[in-house]
This record gives C-alpha cells, sequence and structure tokens, in this order.
C-alpha cells in the first residue's frame, strides 16, 4: 500500500539505490546506507520517512526480486548502526513522547510482509508466477531471515507448516499449492535460520517428510517449482547446511524471467 507522504519519499531513496536511473543496477549496499544515513537524519522530526522507507523496501523487492538480497543486506546494515538505533522519532499518536527509529521501521516492515504472505484464507493473488506479491514477499520474508533482520519469525513459521501440511489431502487447491511454494522458498533460502521453531513444530525428520510429500502434488511436476522442491529437500536433508541465494532460488523458480531480468 503506498500514501501520499510516498511521493515525496520515494524520489530521494530511489536514486540512493539506483542512482543511474530507476532501470539501472542497484548499488552496493555500504553505498546505499552512506546516501540514505543523511536523509534519516534530514527527516528525523518526522515518522512517515522511516514508514515510507519500508514501503519502498517491499515495492523494490517485488519489482526487483533479483535485488533482494542487497535490499536485505543494506537492512541489515542500517540496523546494525549505533546511532540509527539511538535515533528517537516524536510519537505520531503521542506529542510528549519518541519511538525509536528501528521501531516504527520494524513495524512498518511486519505490517507490509505481512499483509502479502499471512492470510492463509485471503483468495486473492494465487498465481504461482513472478508478478505475486505473495511470492516476491515470501523471498523477501526468507532473505530478512538469512540477513538476521528478523521481524516475522513465528509468522513464517506458522506459514512454512501451514504451506507444508496441507500436503497431506490428496487433493489441493490454488491456496494451498500458493503455501507450498512459500514455504520451500523459506525452507531452501533460510531453512538454517528456522531450524529450532520448525523442529518444535515438526520434530524429527518432520520437514523433510512433509517435502517428500509435496513430491507427490501435481503443482510440484511443474520444472522450476520441483526443482526448487528438490533444492528446499536437499536443504532440509542436509541439516540446512545447503541453504542456496535469493537469486538462485527465484532463477530456479522462474527460469524464464530470470533470463529476461538479469543484468
Amino acid at each position: 500500500m503506498t500514501y501520499l507522504s510516498d511521493k515525496k519519499y520515494w524520489p530521494d531513496i530511489s536514486i540512493v539505490f539506483y542512482p543511474t536511473s530507476p532501470n539501472s543496477t542497484i548499488a552496493p549496499p555500504t553505498d546505499i546506507v552512506s546516501g540514505l544515513l543523511p536523509l534519516i537524519w534530514d527527516n528525523r522530526e518526522s515518522a512517515s520517512f522511516s514508514q515510507s522507507f519500508m514501503r519502498y523496501i517491499a515495492e523494490i523487492a517485488h519489482t526487483r526480486p533479483l535485488d533482494i538480497s542487497l535490499i536485505c543486506e543494506t537492512l541489515a546494515l542500517i540496523f546494525s548502526r549505533d546511532d540509527v538505533l539511538a535515533l528517537q522519532i516524536p510519537d505520531p499518536d503521542n506529542e510528549d513522547s519518541t519511538l525509536s527509529f528501528e521501531y516504527i521501521a520494524t513495524m512498518e516492515l511486519i505490517e507490509e510482509i505481512g499483509t502479502r504472505i499471512q492470510d492463509k484464507y485471503d483468495e486473492r493473488k494465487m498465481g504461482i508466477s513472478p508478478d505475486n506479491e505473495r511470492i516476491t514477499g515470501a523471498l523477501l520474508s526468507a532473505s530478512l531471515l538469512r540477513h538476521q533482520v528478523d521481524v516475522l519469525q513465528n509468522t513464517t513459521v506458522d506459514i512454512i507448516c501451514s504451506g507444508l501440511c496441507e500436503f497431506y489431502r490428496e487433493i489441493t487447491n490454488d491456496l494451498d499449492r500458493l503455501f507450498g511454494v512459500m514455504s520451500i522458498i523459506h525452507i531452501a533460502v533460510a531453512g538454517n535460520f528456522l531450524l529450532k521453531d520448525l523442529q518444535k513444530r515438526l520434530p524429527g525428520d518432520g520437514i523433510v517428510q512433509e517435502l517428500k510429500n509435496c513430491m507427490k502434488i501435481e503443482l510440484f511436476k511443474v520444472e522450476g517449482a520441483r526443482a526448487l522442491l528438490e533444492v528446499a529437500l536437499a536443504n532440509a536433508e542436509s541439516g540446512y547446511t545447503k541453504n542456496i541465494t535469493e537469486e538462485q532460488a527465484w532463477k530456479i523458480h522462474f527460469p524464464t524471467y530470470a533470463a529476461q531480468n538479469s543484468q
């Protein structure tokens, strides 16, 4: 979701991420951080910049999924800085108090990702395609975990277990298949960061068995989805030592998109 304030902030943020043009190669994360810090500081009197910044992150993650790893690396660098963590911003709901930049940004990021991937009963946007924001949202969620920007761990585990456990059923619907794909993206990219919580829900070889069950579903006979499932299974069987990068996951899942959009 975008707001009027985004029109104010996004052009300056976009130039930092893509200095040549909106269609150019993304800048290195250290360069992006250097460009963002003055914007964060100059707008420290308003929570709307922090919120708009996170909406921009969600938007470019959707439109530029091959850049997601660098986007999340940038966020990890931002959230590791003491000066940023110490920054206090006026609370828009209480003029007598302040909120940290980290809190405001994290809450907005949770909202942006959560609206994309969380609702198991939302029957909109169910297509298994690269333009489905629920799939790019899953890749963004997995990448945040990989870069240890942990904002949605409990929700993520719920999604994975929900997505995998649906495959006990002989007949599945489009929403089940969508959540299955969202699950294997997380396991392939960031399984090691979810290991303890996953084993609490599906102990022993539960995840491996669930992934093997997925092999029997028609969706995963589709070349890209089945290939990514095989990677997720290999990762689980290895004890989560074979995570792949976000870019690799996207190229495996959507090889035609990757070939057309690689730079």
